[in-house]
């Protein structure tokens, strides 16, 4: 049988040799797959560190289980298939709430770890990484091992953000955050500017636990970088009332919810996607997104996941797909590298439906691979046909790395191995406890 996998961003697929559903007792020994192999969650990496093309995937989607949950402490163990959803749905009821989270809860635990996911709080939890206390990989000779800070602690730190290179995560444990309820307390402001925008992250309200902004990649050289900053805080029962406490889902939906009219997407979407209609979208976010000093309460899907109410939106790109292009920046460059990043982009008519600048604080990670770094961080999604994108966004990486700067690996689908290798400066430390029969498209890509 031939297995065709894509990845999110849809711009690079793979054909692997073998696909095999896996369960916490997964003996590598005793099997007889094509390797290398790589574990493979719901399949929401943007670029190719999930695919492995010619190798084994590992399905972790019966590793679904809740290992153990202490309601009264918050922390909860389960395993590495089990998704951020199937968490939320468990714990919000008992006041508590994941430390970190993308923009999607329709991601795995094990990805979430193995990507060492960011969210809107960096600033004060740093990302996924630092709130793992403990968990079980197995690498490829059988041996099952608990990694945790102060055991097998390489191989903790070189998991957290290593992409699956380590071994197979059967489970995970992480310690959770109180909430007082299921909502967000959440404001939002105009500015009209990368300067004002960045001023705007730095100075916000000390209470505010969630910041991010949203950039208008088309607006003109006067009005470069104007957009929208957000920022929200979990609201407390008084604030709400506890009628609208136990409603944190907008509705219910699935990760693999295909009866959509978004499946029709791909026969129209390279045409519905383009500068005009780009431009038109920015404009019309920007004016609805008015200036309010008034706070209002949103749900957390509303907050947090709003692409999560368009199943298969990836599709919107059309067949070729689209790049998702994430860097971050020291402090000090952060604003004259995102406007040369904006302009160089705009040069070729390149814009981004979905722009969003964060500020990342100094709490660093325990992974060795982490992407975040003190800084400005710019994630840009870009339609992958455009002509002259590819040499763009290369000439943009060295500029990155000119001044210390790093690509989200994670999300990349076509950084050259050179630029990789300039900007994760324990990367030879961290070859040396790859497991040898795991591997991925994306690094045989950038390892060569």
């Amino acid at each position: 049988m031939k297995w065709n996998i894509e990845s999110w961003g849809r711009y690079t697929t793979s054909t692997p040799a073998d696909v095999q559903l896996v369960n916490a007792n997964w003996n590598p020994v005793t099997t007889e797959p094509k390797a290398p192999y790589l574990a493979h969650g719901l399949g929401r990496s943007y670029g190719d560190s999930c695919l492995n093309n010619g190798g084994t995937i590992l399905l972790t989607s019966q590793m679904n289980s809740i290992v153990n949950f202490d309601a009264k402490k918050g922390i909860i163990r389960a395993q590495s298939g089990v998704s951020i959803a199937d968490i939320l749905s468990l714990v919000v009821q008992h006041g508590w709430f994941v430390p970190v989270t993308p923009g999607t809860k329709f991601v795995t635990l094990g990805g979430a770890l193995a990507n060492d996911v960011h969210g809107k709080n960096h600033h004060i939890a740093g990302s996924f990484g630092c709130h793992v206390r403990s968990f079980e990989l197995i690498r490829s000779s059988g041996e099952r091992l608990v990694c945790s800070p102060g055991s097998n602690s390489s191989l903790f730190s070189a998991t957290i953000g290593g992409m699956g290179l380590t071994g197979l995560i059967t489970w995970i444990e992480i310690q959770l955050i109180a909430i007082g309820s299921a909502k967000i307390l959440m404001d939002r402001k105009q500015v009209s500017s990368i300067n004002e925008m960045i001023s705007a992250l730095i100075h916000a309200d000390e209470k505010a636990q969630y910041t991010v902004g949203w950039i208008d990649t088309t607006s003109g050289d006067n009005k470069l970088g104007r957009g929208v900053m957000f920022k929200g805080i979990h609201a407390t029962k008084a604030e709400v009332g506890e009628d609208e406490n136990t409603q944190f889902m907008d509705s219910q939906y699935s990760a693999n919810q295909a009866n959509s009219i978004f499946s029709v997407v791909p026969k129209f979407g390279q045409y519905f996607l383009n500068a005009k209609t780009i431009f038109m979208f920015n404009s019309a976010y920007f004016q609805y997104n008015s200036t309010s000093d008034k706070s209002y309460l949103a749900s957390i899907d509303s907050f947090f996941y709003p692409l999560d109410k368009i199943p298969k939106w990836n599709r919107i790109y059309g067949a070729t797909g689209m790049l998702q292009y994430q860097f971050v920046v020291p402090m000090h460059d952060g604003k004259f590298i995102v406007q040369s990043v904006l302009k160089k982009l705009r040069s070729i008519r390149a814009s981004s439906f979905l722009s969003v600048l964060k500020v990342f604080g100094d709490i660093g990670s325990p992974g060795m691979m982490s992407f975040p770094m003190p800084g400005v961080t710019l994630s840009l999604d870009i339609p992958a046909g455009i002509a002259g994108l590819l040499p763009t966004l290369d000439f943009c990486d060295e500029m990155i790395a000119e001044v210390g700067g790093r690509i989200y690996a994670a999300k990349d689908s076509r950084m050259r191995g050179s630029v990789y290798r300039k900007m994760y400066p324990r990367l030879e430390e961290f070859c040396t406890l790859i497991d040898p029969q795991f591997s991925s498209s994306f690094w045989r890509r950038v390892a060569r």
